[in-house]
């Protein structure tokens, strides 16, 4: 490869790992209008830039046919596609207590089952699960302090689209 790109910026909270599953990375040059390169991040820097609030990465790509020049720019972005089997719910369906990362969900008899759940990522608003749950699974959105295992509910149905 001859050639690397300089100066990239993610957006401020974005995750950009090295080495899990693969996502989409891609690139334009400014010197080659209307076109799009691939390309796999190689590593990044471990901080973040208090005045800019990006992360510094490296990302390799094919450039046997040299059609960009050394040392030149590029704009960046990443398209993390979700690893398969991983379920994600809302942050504030997430129960943390002593005994760990838990959920609260309503069984087919509408009783709370607390479940113990494994977090794979933890995006912010979004918590990214390796294992404790299903997709048919019904998780409750922020469960009160109180409840417990064997509360019975009154589950509420989602509010259509047209309503809202």
């Amino acid at each position: 490869m001859s050639g690397y790109t300089k100066s990239w910026h993610a957006d401020i909270g974005a995750l950009i790992n090295v080495g899990e599953a693969p996502g989409t990375e891609l690139f334009t040059v400014p010197e080659q209008i209307g076109k799009s390169y691939s390309a796999q991040v190689q590593s990044m820097a471990q901080a973040i830039g208090t005045g800019s609030g990006a992360m510094l990465i490296q990302m390799i790509a094919d450039n046997s046919n040299r059609e960009w020049i050394a040392g030149g720019h590029a704009q960046a972005s990443v398209e993390r596609s979700q690893p398969r089997g991983r379920l994600t719910i809302p942050s504030d369906a997430l129960m943390m207590g002593k005994e760990g990362p838990r959920v609260a969900m309503v069984d087919a008899n509408n009783k709370v089952m607390i479940q113990k759940v494994q977090i794979a990522r933890d995006s912010g608003a979004v918590i990214e699960l390796a294992a404790g749950v299903s997709p048919t699974d019904r998780i409750i959105q922020s469960p009160p302090d109180g409840v417990s295992a064997g509360d019975v509910v009154k589950v509420a149905l989602p509010v259509a689209a047209s309503a809202r």
